[in-house]
């Protein structure tokens, strides 16, 4: 039998967004700021390659 004073309620679909937002606001190192300048490079190359591509496919 399942200890009742143990139950907690899990969080909510909402409530995990929240909270990853909210540590994507506050950084806590210097280490995390340099991984994000460099995901930030990396979301652009991205994009700007799926633009070239989408240009060379309708040109």
């Amino acid at each position: 039998m399942p200890c009742v004073m143990n139950k907690a309620e899990k969080p909510t679909l909402r409530q995990k967004w929240r909270g990853f937002v909210e540590f994507l606001h506050r950084p806590k190192t210097r280490f995390d700021i340099r991984d994000r300048g460099r995901a930030l490079v990396l979301f652009l190359l991205i994009v700007a390659g799926l633009m070239w591509v989408v240009e060379k496919i309708t040109g």
